[in-house]
């Protein structure tokens, strides 16, 4: 089998042996170089404008939820994308998929991002309304949504790091073996009394699965909490109970979409391309065709029950997410309609088109290209859904007396979206300067189920599955 590379076409040589591997994941790939430093630089500074966004907004005051409608945005799209990322590498470790072990850490380090979601989530919670005449899921609780809202935001965030942490304890264990320098002292502190031994793998291993099970819990509990309470409690009318639901799988999808992007990346820049093969890309993509025809699926069933029973207030819904306003005449000159149609169109229509080939999925580029598509589309559908619900002025009742006018995105919310993006980033290539991008045990045991013979031109391996 090729490993395709755009136009480039690489015949797959011989697997990585065990001192390949210790010397490129735990000596090569650690090494701080040139653009790494420039790259930690720029994200560090950059990390600022978050914070300047921040205080820029609410210098413009708090009383108007309408006026933080882009705040939202930014936050609900950065959170979606960060938190169900971690999914993709949970997901597949608990079905046993042999492919993903060489992905694992690049999807895992992206619970490093929690905190940075848990702070920028604070003012969410001081902008929104008040829940008093709205109908939500705490009928009027004086402690909500903030108590329930932080304490299902900190278990995912916490439940995330955790996990992050057990999954690191071997590679940091063997940094502070074989490491150097600082670096090595910082993994010394951190693997503490790990040494490998039997029993602490067999404890390893359950800690993964244990954790991994809450992470999934906790993340379909916190968009249920967060899309009923900063979306749909925010329209009067909207009673949807599919709606969660089709948040956290799009969550996933954009987790999946930029999990490949990454891929390529590393492959690109970072000198990975060992590790991030056709089969890696070829196995994503497929997860990102079937979560893009989830899209649609979770969409529909939730649309098709406001189209048939065509109640008033299901049709102010409808118009707000969908048709836009009927009063106008061109539906091209509705906001609310251009959003749905980028949603639909990038988040369904392209990646479904493309992916449907086997060719492009079995290639590298190709479902690079469609991680771009589905992440502007999952963008255009954060944006369908926080710019019009929280564009919504009026509080209770059992309708929409109006459709409101969206306002535009402003200074402070592009400041917003940088800084998030940026923070994120900086951690991420922070922690992985001690950690690398690759996991070295999740590697070596792959090494040790392959079977590897010459085949025709270059190598097959065949694949051991012991559970």
């Amino acid at each position: 089998m090729q490993n395709t590379d755009g136009n480039e076409a690489v015949i797959p040589g011989a697997p990585a042996t065990q001192e390949d591997l210790t010397q490129e994941l735990l000596y090569d790939s650690l090494q701080t170089g040139s653009r790494m430093r420039k790259a930690l630089l720029i994200s560090g500074v950059l990390s600022i404008l978050g914070f300047v966004g921040l205080f820029m907004h609410f210098a413009s005051g708090t009383s108007d939820h309408t006026t933080w409608n882009f705040y939202a945005v930014v936050y609900f799209y950065v959170f979606s994308v960060t938190m169900g990322i971690p999914m993709a590498g949970i997901g597949l470790r608990l079905a046993r998929a042999q492919w993903r072990r060489p992905t694992s850490r690049s999807a895992e380090l992206f619970a490093i991002a929690g905190p940075i979601n848990l702070i920028f989530f604070i003012p969410i919670l001081l902008v929104a309304p008040p829940i008093e005449g709205r109908n939500s899921l705490w009928m009027d609780w004086a402690l909500a949504p903030w108590f329930p809202d932080i304490i299902m935001m900190v278990l995912l965030v916490g439940t995330g790091l955790a996990f992050l942490y057990v999954s690191l304890l071997p590679d940091l264990a063997s940094v502070r073996d074989h490491g150097t320098g600082r670096i090595q002292s910082i993994a010394a502190t951190l693997s503490r009394d790990w040494n490998g031994t039997k029993s602490q793998w067999s404890l390893h291993k359950s800690a993964l699965g244990i954790l991994g099970a809450f992470y999934i819990t906790a993340y379909a509990m916190t968009h249920l909490v967060l899309a009923s309470d900063f979306a749909m409690t925010l329209v009067p009318g909207w009673k949807d109970p599919i709606f969660p639901a089709f948040h956290a799988v799009t969550g996933i999808q954009m987790g999946a979409a930029l999990l490949i992007i990454t891929m390529y990346l590393l492959r690109r820049l970072g000198g990975l391309g060992r590790y991030f093969e056709l089969e890696q890309f070829w196995g994503y993509s497929r997860l990102l065709l079937a979560l893009s025809l989830f899209y649609f699926y979770f969409w529909w069933c939730a649309f098709i029950l406001f189209w048939y029973a065509r109640l008033p207030h299901e049709q102010s819904v409808i118009a707000l997410f969908v048709s836009g306003d009927y009063s106008e005449a061109s539906v091209f000159t509705r906001p609310q309609f251009l959003m749905f149609l980028g949603a639909i169109g990038f988040s369904f229509i392209l990646p479904f088109l493309l992916l449907m080939w086997n060719i492009l999925r079995r290639s590298i580029v190709a479902p690079t290209i469609v991680g771009v598509i589905v992440l502007i589309g999952g963008f255009f559908d954060r944006m369908r859904l926080y710019a019009n619900s929280w564009s919504v002025d009026q509080v209770g009742g059992h309708g929409l007396h109006h459709i409101p006018e969206v306002n535009a995105p402003t200074i402070p919310d592009l400041f917003v979206l940088i800084g998030m993006v940026s923070s994120i980033l900086f951690l991420y290539l922070l922690v992985s300067r001690v950690v690398g991008f690759v996991s070295l045990w999740e590697t070596r045991q792959a090494l040790l189920l392959r079977f590897v013979k010459p085949w025709g031109v270059g190598h097959a391996s065949v694949v051991i599955k012991p559970e």
